[in-house]
C-alpha cells in the first residue's frame, strides 16, 4: 500500500487511472485522479516521485478516467453523464501540460447520458462508449468523431434487443459489455476471411478498423435480474471481475463465457450488503463474523480468514434490527421487529432454533465465556440465560435508549451507556446497580471496557469530544481530543494500553494509550463515507 495522502491532499478523487506499464515491465508512469465538487479537476501525477506535474479543469462532470494501450501515445481520456473529452500530456521546457482537445464530432452529448468508455486494445486510437439509451459508439481518438454506432449491443433478437449496456472494457482481441438484467457480450474482431471490403469487394483489402467487431457471444450471467454495472479483466485474462446492482461481487472465468447456452456459467458471488451494515459481531474461536443490513434486509456470515462470504440469508418485509454471535461461533441471535430469534449456524445455512416475543430491541451483546445474553429494549437491559434461554433478570436505572453494553474480559460487571448521558456499572453476580455517573446535556456515545473495574468512555459535551477513564467505579480524569468529530465506538484490545475508536465520519482511531495529561495521540484511518459504528478485533489480534 503506498499513501498518496502528502502528494494529493486531502480532496476527494470520483476516479483514478494508471497509465499503461512500461515495455521493460516497471511501474507504470502516470497516475490520473479527477476531484468531486463543482469545478472537477484532472491531476496528472508521476507515480514513481509522487510528484504531480499538471492540472486541468474539466468542463462538466466526471466518473472515469482512462489511458490508451498502446504505449507512443500521451493521451487520456475522461467521461461523465454528458460529456466525452481528449486531453494530450505535452512537454516542452521541462514541463508538463494537459491540452483539452473538442467535442466528439457526431456525440450527441446533451442528448445522450453518457455511462462508461474505454480504450480498445485492438483498435489504434478507438474508443468504445456506451450511453444510458442503449447504443455503443465506436470514436476515433485520432479524428475525434464517432465511427461507428451499434444499436442492439447484446444482439437483436428477443430479449436481448431490450439489455441496456451500462459499461465496457477492453481486452486483447474486442471489447466486454456488462448490461441490464445480468447479461454480459463479447464483441471481437472479425477473422481473416471478414476482413474483404463490402465497399469494393477487392481481394486482400480491410474494413475500417471501427467495422471489425462484430458480437461473439451473449450471455446471462445470473439468475437474479440486478445488472452488471461494473467489471474488469485479470492481466492474463483467465478471469473477469463482475460488480452487480445489488453490490455483489463476481468472479468469472473468461473461457467459461464461449459454454454452452444451455449451461450456467460458473460464478463466483461474493455476498455484500447493498447498503450500510447495521449491525456486526465477532466470533471467538472460529473466524467468523456476522454483518446485517436493515436496507437490504439479509445477513451476511463472513469468514475473515478466507476472506469469503460462507452464508447469505434474505428476510424479505421483516428486517434485521440487531445481531450477536456467540462467542464459539456455532450459534447467532438476531433481533426482528416483533421477534428475538436464535438461530443454528450450520455449513452453508442457519436453522431457527428459538423465538421469542419481543419487540423494539435496540442492541445484542453475548457474554465473553457465552453463557449470558444481553438485550436492549429502549431505557431496559435483559439478560438471558443462553442455556436456556429464560430471562434471568431486567436491569433498570436509564432513562433514555441505551447506546452501548460493554461487558468486561472476566464477565463479572457489564457496563452501558445512554442518550441521556448517564454510565452505569452492573454487578452480574446480583443483577445490581453497582455505579452510575450522570451528565445532563451531554452524549455517552459508547463504551469500552477494560477490566472489572476500568473503562474507557466517550462523551460529547458541549460540541466538544472527550474521552473519559474510569477506575473503581469513579471518573479518574478526562481528555479533549483535537478534532470534534464524535467518537462512535470503542474498543479495548485485552492485554495491553491500545484501544480503537470509530468516528462519526468514518475514521478509525489508533491510540497506543489514553495519557492522564495532554493530548492523546493517535493514527487515523479514513475507511467509510459513513460512521464507524461497530469494531471488532480477533483475540490474537491479527484481523480487525
Amino acid at each position: 500500500m503506498k499513501p498518496l495522502s502528502g502528494a494529493l491532499g486531502s480532496t476527494r478523487f470520483v476516479a483514478v487511472a494508471f497509465s499503461v506499464v512500461s515495455q521493460e515491465g516497471g511501474p507504470p508512469r502516470y497516475l490520473c485522479a479527477v476531484t468531486a465538487g463543482s469545478e472537477p479537476t484532472l491531476v496528472l501525477m508521476n507515480w514513481e516521485s509522487e510528484k504531480i506535474l499538471a492540472k486541468c479543469k474539466l468542463p462538466g462532470t466526471v466518473d472515469r478516467v482512462a489511458f490508451p494501450f498502446q504505449h507512443d501515445r500521451t493521451d487520456v481520456t475522461v467521461s461523465g453523464p454528458h460529456m466525452l473529452r481528449l486531453l494530450q500530456i505535452r512537454h516542452a521546457k521541462g514541463e508538463v501540460t494537459l491540452k483539452t482537445m473538442p467535442a466528439f464530432s457526431g456525440l450527441q452529448e446533451k442528448a445522450e447520458a453518457i455511462l462508461d468508455h474505454t480504450w480498445l486494445e485492438a483498435g489504434r486510437g478507438l474508443l468504445g462508449l456506451c450511453v444510458h439509451e442503449g447504443p455503443v459508439h465506436i470514436l476515433s481518438a485520432d479524428e475525434l468523431i464517432v465511427l461507428r454506432t451499434i444499436e442492439s449491443a447484446f444482439g437483436p433478437e428477443g430479449d436481448l434487443e431490450e439489455v441496456l449496456p451500462l459499461c465496457i472494457r477492453s481486452f486483447t482481441h474486442g471489447f466486454l459489455l456488462g448490461g441490464s438484467h445480468g447479461y454480459l457480450a463479447v464483441w471481437e474482431e472479425a477473422d481473416d476471411e471478414a476482413f474483404a471490403s463490402v465497399d469494393d469487394g477487392s481481394e486482400g483489402s480491410r474494413r475500417a478498423p471501427e467495422n471489425e467487431y462484430k458480437l461473439a457471444v451473449a450471455v446471462k450471467i445470473r439468475e437474479d435480474p440486478d445488472a452488471v454495472c461494473s467489471l474488469d479483466i485479470t492481466p492474463s485474462e483467465e478471469h473477469l471481475l463482475l460488480g452487480f446492482g445489488d453490490s455483489a461481487m463476481g468472479v468469472v472465468p473468461m473461457a467459461s463465457i464461449y459454454g454452452n447456452e444451455e449451461e450456467q456459467v460458473p460464478i463466483n458471488i461474493s455476498g455484500n450488503h447493498s447498503a450500510a451494515i447495521t449491525g456486526m459481531d465477532m466470533a471467538v474461536h472460529r473466524s467468523l463474523v456476522v454483518t446485517i443490513c436493515h436496507r437490504d434486509s439479509s445477513m451476511r456470515l463472513w469468514n475473515w480468514a478466507t476472506r469469503t462470504c460462507e452464508i447469505r440469508s434474505k428476510f424479505g418485509g421483516d428486517p434485521p434490527t440487531a445481531v450477536a454471535i456467540h462467542p464459539f461461533g456455532y450459534y447467532l441471535a438476531m433481533a426482528f421487529a416483533e421477534k428475538l430469534r436464535f438461530y443454528h449456524i450450520l455449513i452453508k445455512d442457519i436453522r431457527l432454533h428459538k423465538e421469542i416475543n419481543l419487540r423494539g430491541v435496540g442492541l445484542l451483546k453475548f457474554t465473553h465465556g457465552g453463557h449470558l445474553l444481553a438485550v436492549t429494549q429502549g431505557k431496559s437491559i435483559y439478560i438471558y440465560s443462553v442455556r436456556t434461554l429464560e430471562k434471568l433478570a431486567t436491569l433498570s436505572g436509564h432513562n433514555q435508549e441505551i447506546t452501548c453494553l460493554s461487558f468486561d474480559p472476566e464477565d463479572h460487571t457489564l457496563w452501558s451507556t445512554s442518550q441521556d448521558g448517564k454510565l452505569i456499572k452492573w454487578n452480574l453476580a446480583t443483577f445490581r446497580n453497582e455505579s452510575s455517573h450522570v451528565e445532563t446535556g451531554s452524549e455517552r456515545l459508547a463504551v469500552s471496557v477494560i477490566s472489572p473495574d476500568q473503562a474507557t468512555c466517550s462523551i460529547f459535551r458541549n460540541g466538544k469530544q472527550l474521552l473519559q477513564r474510569f477506575s473503581q467505579s469513579d471518573l479518574e480524569y478526562e481528555v479533549e481530543l483535537e478534532s470534534n468529530v464524535k467518537v462512535v465506538s470503542l474498543y479495548h484490545h485485552h492485554g495491553n494500553s491500545m484501544f480503537l475508536a470509530g468516528t462519526a465520519r468514518g475514521g478509525l482511531q489508533i491510540y497506543t494509550s489514553l495519557p492522564y495529561q495532554g493530548k492523546p495521540k493517535f493514527v487515523e484511518l479514513a475507511l467509510h463515507g459513513m460512521a464507524c459504528t461497530a469494531i471488532c478485533v480477533s483475540v490474537d489480534g491479527s484481523p480487525v
